[in-house]
C-alpha cells in the first residue's frame, strides 16, 4: 500500500504529497510508483469521503524533491517540484492573489 507523507485538498482538488529529501534509487522510485498504481487499480480511492458525488477523481501526486526522477505512469499524474512555491506556480493562474495558507487544507500527515 502506498504511504504518502500527506494528503491535501487545494481548491477542492485532491493531492497526495511525497517529501523526498533523500536520493532514491530507480528501483525504490519504481516500487513507490507501483504502490500508487496498485491503489489506483483497486478502485478503493473512489470510496474516500472527500470524493465528489458526481465525479470520481484520483489525486495527483506532488513530489517535493531536489532530484528529478524518471516517472512513467499512464494512470497517475506526478508533479515534481523543489519547493511549495513551485506547486503554487504550477497550479495557480498568474495574478490570482491567493495566499498559500488560505488555499491549502491539510487533511492528514505522518
Amino acid at each position: 500500500m502506498m504511504e504518502p507523507d500527506a494528503f491535501m485538498l487545494w481548491k477542492k482538488a485532491p493531492f497526495f504529497v511525497e517529501i523526498q529529501r533523500s536520493v532514491y534509487s530507480d528501483k525504490v522510485i519504481k516500487e513507490k510508483i507501483e504502490r500508487y498504481e496498485e491503489y489506483y487499480m483497486s478502485n478503493e480511492w473512489q470510496q474516500e469521503p472527500w470524493q465528489p458525488q458526481n465525479k470520481k477523481v484520483f489525486p495527483a501526486v506532488i513530489m517535493v524533491t531536489d532530484t528529478r526522477y524518471k516517472i512513467d505512469g499512464p494512470y497517475i499524474h506526478f508533479v515534481q517540484v523543489q519547493n511549495i512555491d513551485q506547486v503554487v506556480n504550477t497550479f495557480e493562474p498568474k495574478n490570482a492573489g491567493v495566499r498559500m495558507a488560505d488555499a491549502i487544507q491539510l487533511i492528514s500527515s505522518h
